[in-house]
């Protein structure tokens, strides 16, 4: 009787610098304590990390589908050969590493990826970085700028109220991430945090719990 041969599936990891990272994208979304820079520069600098092959090297994630249940053949349906299993296997990978990383926070899992999505070269919605314009002119890409933005429709401008409150949230988070360096940067000089600072990291705080409520 022939021998059936099983293959395990090869468990896919990141290495430290992408993992960091990421652990510091989703701190700064939600301005954690131990965030150290804004939300806006962690989504720059992990775009790079993700179209780099000395990073996540999964310059496949801007053309992801985010479900879990996505499949690799409907993939290949919509962008055809660019990418091969395996490469949608390790991008599918990195998108279970950010859900993960969401989780117990206050990080909306959708926007993160929306963000990171525009800040790498394979991008080709509207509203690109500027930095992944750059790599994807380096790398000769089809369509290196992105789609250009037209006239806004009923659901566009309705999904830009969505944003404007997503965005005041992030902008909250940053507020608090700032005043957290600030306080840390104190601490090792010695020097007491001032009452109008405490007052004021009490009440982005406060914002922060009233728009996360909205």
């Amino acid at each position: 009787m022939k021998q059936i041969k099983t293959v395990k599936a090869r468990k896919i990891t990141f290495n430290k610098k992408t993992t960091e990272q990421v652990a510091g994208t989703i701190a700064a979304a939600v301005g954690l304590e131990d965030a150290t820079t804004t939300a806006e520069k962690s989504a720059i600098d992990m775009g790079a990390v993700i179209d780099a092959k000395t990073g996540a090297n999964v310059p496949i994630f801007p053309l992801l589908n985010m479900n879990k249940n996505a499949k690799y053949s409907s993939f290949k349906e919509k962008h055809g050969d660019r990418f091969s299993h395996a490469e949608w296997l390790r991008g599918m990978a990195f998108v279970g590493l950010l859900r993960e990383e969401c989780e117990d926070t206050t990080a909306e899992f959708k926007h993160i990826c929306g963000t990171l999505k525009r800040n790498c070269m394979y991008w080709d919605g509207t509203k690109k970085g500027k930095e992944a314009i750059t790599r994807a002119k380096k790398a000769k890409l089809d369509n290196a700028e992105g789609k250009q933005q037209t006239a806004k429709s009923q659901t566009e401008k309705t999904t830009e109220k969505v944003d404007a409150l997503v965005a005041t949230r992030q902008q909250i988070a940053n507020v608090i991430t700032c005043l957290n360096l600030l306080k840390d940067a104190q601490g090792i000089a010695g020097l007491p945090p001032k009452a109008a600072q405490e007052k004021a990291f009490e009440l982005a705080r406060e914002l922060q719990e009233i728009f996360i409520a909205e």
